[in-house]
């Protein structure tokens, strides 16, 4: 997942520059799979809700799951 800093246009063989890795740990695609996860503990689901990237609804979500996880 790459964030738009400055619009425009990119061609073939253009690079590309990490600037930040806020959540170097998780990936879009590892919180969207544990969003969904019905077996999810609740140190990770605790992890996840620390992320402060993610929205306040999924915070939220996974804050609430990690207290009710097993």
């Amino acid at each position: 997942y790459y964030r738009v800093i400055e619009p425009g246009i990119m061609d073939t063989g253009d690079q590309i520059t990490l600037v930040d890795r806020p959540c170097a740990g998780w990936s879009v695609a590892d919180v969207t799979l544990a969003r969904f996860d019905t077996q999810l503990d609740a140190p990770k689901a605790a992890a996840i809700a620390a992320l402060k990237p993610l929205s306040v609804v999924w915070q939220k979500i996974f804050a609430d799951r990690a207290k009710t996880a097993r």
